[in-house]
């Protein structure tokens, strides 16, 4: 056992403390916190340590308002009040973009937040036909743990919890995905008389249309506010949606471009992107390709914008690449990890001549460590 004192957090969701053999890594302490802790190996080669017992507890620590909290794996910042929450992910964005990034100086985040409870409209429940257990996955492990509710659901994604039986007997390959788009519940599979397999809705004044496994945002509150994050000063003649998935920043942008193409790898995506466009009349076309073989065919400038979500490795280099030498004006950055993003900017900042020019972060994974973040560039 040692005794340790949490500095800050880092990306990831779990601490970091100083010792006289140097950085280490530690959960369930938050930053000021001193606790009593045990070694559990090691996270990228630095060692690892988990929390038996916190001797100095934060002002900023709560009881967490869930019986699984510490066992499930659907959240893990549960225990950290909200305010608090918004400071440490903002912390994390600077850490990335002053440590990985090596910027110095950069303008200060917009921060987006909303309702730290009851957000989330889409989930993925876990299930075992055998023992009817609906619920998500302990942590670290594939063992499934068979809740009732969950705090961050919506109340009808909630509800479907009382239907575990019907879930188990017709989930596929233990798994039932649903979306609540305010109006409905959309399931795979459906359970009639509860959900839907599929309907329409509409976001900020854009029609969408969804079943239980498309992919959407958590949060329907702030998946607006980032879909259309700088869309009001964003406008030329092309517009190029790099990572595009179902075309949703194609759809808040598409206003000021009088064409829009989105690339997206997954052919499915593509598919739902296009009829998207079609039901809400946009010039936009989604193309089945990666970002690197499709920016090869265009020269230097012929798009005003590129917009670039990628997944959480980040823009692989050959990508990263193709996308410099298209040299849109203004590039808008939409991230999921802040590390990789930085990353990247370096190389875009540095090496091909961009500024940046805006910056925000969206909260929107309350009472988890995850955070998107959005960086607007310029040429």
């Amino acid at each position: 056992m040692k005794i340790l004192n949490c500095e800050k957090m880092l990306f990831g969701g779990f601490g970091m403390t100083r010792t006289d053999q140097g950085v280490v890594f530690v959960e369930g302490l938050l930053p000021g916190e001193t606790g009593e802790v045990k070694a559990a190996g090691k996270r990228g080669g630095i060692p690892f340590f988990t929390t038996v017992k916190v001797l100095e507890p934060s002002a900023d620590r709560r009881e967490p308002q869930c019986p699984w909290f510490g066992q499930c794996g659907g959240c893990n910042w549960l225990h950290i009040e909200h305010p608090a929450q918004l400071k440490a992910k903002r912390l994390i964005f600077d850490d990335a973009m002053q440590r990985i990034g090596k910027f110095a100086e950069y303008p200060e985040p917009e921060i987006f937040s909303g309702a730290e409870f009851g957000y989330r409209c889409r989930v993925q429940f876990q299930v075992d036909a055998e023992k009817e257990a609906v619920g998500f996955f302990r942590r670290r492990s594939h063992e499934i743990i068979n809740i009732d509710s969950c705090p961050l659901l919506s109340d009808s994604l909630n509800e479907l919890l009382n239907h575990k039986m019907i879930i188990s007997a017709n989930a596929k390959k233990g798994i039932f995905k649903a979306i609540d788009t305010g109006d409905e519940v959309v399931s795979t599979p459906e359970i009639l008389g509860t959900s839907v397999s599929e309907t329409d809705f509409e976001l900020d004044g854009h029609k969408l249309h969804v079943s239980g496994d498309s992919f959407f945002q958590n949060n329907m509150e702030l998946a607006a506010k980032l879909a259309g994050w700088c869309s009001d000063i964003l406008s030329g003649n092309r517009l190029l949606d790099i990572y595009g998935g179902t075309g949703l920043f194609a759809l808040f942008h598409a206003k000021n471009f009088r064409q829009v193409i989105v690339i997206e790898r997954d052919k499915k995506m593509v598919k739902d992107a296009n009829q998207a466009f079609q039901r809400n009349l946009i010039n936009a076309k989604a193309v089945a390709s990666t970002a690197e073989n499709f920016a090869g065919k265009y020269k230097p400038g012929h798009f005003d914008v590129a917009i670039v979500d990628p997944p959480r490795q980040g823009v692989r280099k050959d990508a990263l690449n193709a996308i410099a030498k298209l040299a849109p004006p203004q590039l808008l950055y939409i991230s999921c990890n802040p590390t990789t993003q930085a990353r990247d900017l370096g190389i875009l900042v540095k090496k091909h001549g961009y500024t940046i020019e805006k910056t925000a972060i969206f909260d929107l994974y309350p009472n988890t460590d995850h955070l998107e973040t959005g960086v607007l560039l310029s040429k």
